[in-house]
């Protein structure tokens, strides 16, 4: 039992705050809220702390996250922003982050500076860290955007420009990648999915003008693309054979 889960009671304001410390109760510690220090400092008469909890760090940690998670859910008045440091995203905390970030440009120098750390510095994910973001996200599955969100996703996008080069870019650096070929579980996944789908009027009217609109270079470029990809198999099956 090397750490304690407490709780600060503001008298004044009826506010709570959780937390939790690696150490003995009576070690000193007050807190690592900021808000919650300047406010103990200026009228220490008007607060009380209690002990909730002592227990393996492990176990403290995630009694501290469930009750923090409980007293958002509840709306209960407290001085916690985050759970052991993860931010929760409350109605009120996602406000206050599009309201910040509303009208803000990034400079052409810090787009630079992303893309030299994304291409130089950036370290890959880990296996374990692929492993459990996939295992997170299995069964999850996204429901179906309002009507709200297409037009936003819409207007978003009207009048973007791809820089110069950037389509050759991307097919420079997908020229000689092989995709694995899929498992017969992926497979019946993807026509469990698309079973039953079909293109609604407006969808296929504009497939129809999309196609009408297409430059003869376009076609030829599609219609090789396609004679490549037949070849291709053509010689796999020859040399599975």
């Amino acid at each position: 039992m090397d750490s304690f889960v407490y709780c600060w009671t503001d008298h004044r304001s009826n506010k709570l705050y959780v937390g939790m410390h690696k150490g003995h109760p009576d070690d000193g510690y007050i807190t690592s809220s900021k808000h919650l220090k300047k406010e103990y400092k200026e009228r220490p008469n008007d607060f009380t702390r209690e002990i909730l909890t002592r227990n393996t760090y492990e176990v403290c940690r995630d009694f501290e996250i469930a009750i923090i998670k409980a007293m958002f859910s509840q709306n209960i008045p407290c001085y916690n922003l985050n759970a052991a440091g993860a931010i929760l995203y409350t109605p009120e905390v996602r406000e206050k982050i599009s309201k910040t970030h509303k009208g803000k440009s990034i400079s052409a120098e810090h787009i630079e500076a992303i893309k030299h750390w994304n291409r130089n510095e950036r370290k890959p994910a880990s296996k374990e860290t692929r492993e459990k973001i996939r295992q997170k996200k299995l069964g999850v599955k996204r429901g179906v955007l309002s009507e709200e969100w297409r037009r936003k996703i819409s207007e978003s996008g009207k009048g973007l420009k791809r820089p110069e080069g950037f389509g050759a870019a991307i097919t420079a650096r997908q020229l000689g990648k092989k995709r694995r070929p899929l498992t017969e579980e992926e497979k019946e996944k993807q026509r469990i999915a698309h079973t039953g789908h079909k293109h609604t009027p407006e969808t296929i009217e504009k497939l129809k003008a999309a196609k009408a609109n297409m430059s003869s270079e376009t076609k030829a470029k599609m219609s090789e693309a396609r004679k490549r990809y037949w070849e291709q198999k053509r010689l796999e099956k020859q040399n599975a054979s």
